[in-house]
């Protein structure tokens, strides 16, 4: 059953990746907005379906779960982060001056994304 399960979300992983960007955006905006407005179990997949403008349908093809969503939409944003994060750390070599660049970039981005501020404090 174990075994099934995870054969299930790779696939779903798989499919993901190649899904257009313009649809994972709308999914990825509705599951971001939706998840800080209610927390998660009131949350239900046919309202993040009618907030993206997909079908039911295409939630499970691509993600599987409530969870997949949730947590594939926090990578995304999180990995803009990252990104920004190697980008501002990049020439810095002094230990103290890499830290305050740290908290500044989180910082700066999460006042500049509440929403996913909102959704990594309410998924700890």
């Amino acid at each position: 059953m174990a075994r099934e399960k995870a054969s299930a979300e790779a696939q779903a992983r798989e499919d993901r990746n190649r899904m257009d960007a313009p649809t994972r955006g709308r999914i990825e905006e509705a599951v971001l907005d939706i998840f800080a407005e209610r927390e998660f179990h009131r949350v239900g997949l046919i309202e993040i379906a009618r907030g993206a403008n997909v079908s039911l349908q295409t939630l499970y093809k691509y993600y599987g779960s409530k969870e997949a969503l949730l947590f594939s939409a926090l990578d995304t944003a999180l990995g803009r982060l990252a990104s920004r994060m190697v980008d501002h750390l990049e020439g810095i070599e002094d230990f103290k001056e890499r830290l305050r660049k740290v908290f500044w970039v989180t910082l700066d981005y999460f006042e500049k994304h509440p929403k996913v501020a909102q959704l990594v404090m309410s998924s700890v």
